[in-house]
C-alpha cells in the first residue's frame, strides 16, 4: 500500500511539473505571437508610408511631365520665331545698308547690277560700322540677345525637368522593390504567426486535457 501511494504521488508530481512546463511554453508562445503581431504592424506602417511616398512622387512626376510638355512646344516656337527674326533682321540690315550706299553715291547713270553688287561689297564693312556707330543696330542686337537668353533659360529648365523626371523614375523603381521585399517579409511573418498559433492551440488543448485529468 505504501509503495502504491509513493508511485501515485510521484506520477501526480511529474504530471504537475509537465503541466507547469506546458503552461510556461504556452505563455512564451503567446508572447512570441504578440511580438510577431507588433512586427507585422510596424512593417505595415512602413509599407503605408512608402505607398504614400510613391503617390506623392507619381503626382510630382505627372506635374513635371505636364510642365515639360507645355514648355517644349513653346521653346520650339520661340526658336522658330528667333530664326525668322534673325533672317528678317539680316535682310533688313543688308537692304538698308545698300540703300544708304546708293543714296550717298548716286550717279547720273546708275551702275549695272553686277557693278552695284561689287561696289556694295566694297563699301559694306564701312557702312555697317557707320550704322552701328550711329546706334541703328544696337536695339536689334539687344532684342536678339534677350531672346537668346530666354531660349537658354528655357533649355536649362527643360534639362532640369528631364533630370528630375529621371530621378523620380529611379526613386519609384527603388521604392517598388522595397515594397515587394516588405510584402514578402510580411507574408513570411504571417506564415510564422499562423504556425505559432496552431502550435499554441495544440498546447492549450494539451494543457486543458492535463488539467481535467488532475
Amino acid at each position: 500500500m505504501g509503495d502504491f501511494e509513493i508511485t501515485y504521488y510521484d506520477k501526480c508530481f511529474s504530471a504537475q511539473e509537465e503541466l507547469k512546463e506546458l503552461q510556461a511554453r504556452e505563455s512564451r508562445e503567446n508572447l512570441m505571437i504578440l511580438f510577431k503581431d507588433k512586427e507585422i504592424q510596424k512593417l505595415k506602417s512602413q509599407l503605408q508610408d512608402i505607398e504614400q511616398k510613391i503617390s506623392e512622387n507619381k503626382k510630382a512626376y505627372s506635374q513635371t511631365n505636364t510642365k515639360t510638355a507645355l514648355l517644349h512646344p513653346f521653346v520650339t516656337e520661340e526658336f522658330e520665331f528667333l530664326r525668322k527674326d534673325l533672317q528678317e533682321t539680316h535682310q533688313k540690315i543688308n537692304s538698308l545698308t545698300m540703300d544708304n550706299y546708293f543714296k550717298k553715291n548716286s550717279e547720273a547713270n546708275p551702275p549695272s547690277a553686277l557693278n552695284q553688287l561689287v561696289k556694295f561689297m566694297e563699301k559694306t564693312s564701312g557702312e555697317v560700322i557707320s550704322e552701328t556707330a550711329e546706334g541703328k543696330l544696337d536695339h536689334t542686337t539687344q532684342q536678339i540677345n534677350r531672346k537668346k537668353t530666354i531660349v537658354d533659360d528655357l533649355e536649362q529648365k527643360l534639362k532640369e525637368n528631364r533630370s528630375y523626371i529621371k530621378h523620380l523614375e529611379i526613386e519609384v523603381a527603388e521604392t517598388e522593390d522595397i515594397i515587394i521585399a516588405l510584402h514578402a517579409k510580411i507574408s513570411q511573418i504571417d506564415v510564422q504567426c499562423e504556425e505559432i498559433k496552431k502550435e499554441n492551440a495544440k498546447l492549450s488543448a494539451k494543457n486543458e486535457t492535463r488539467g481535467k485529468r488532475h
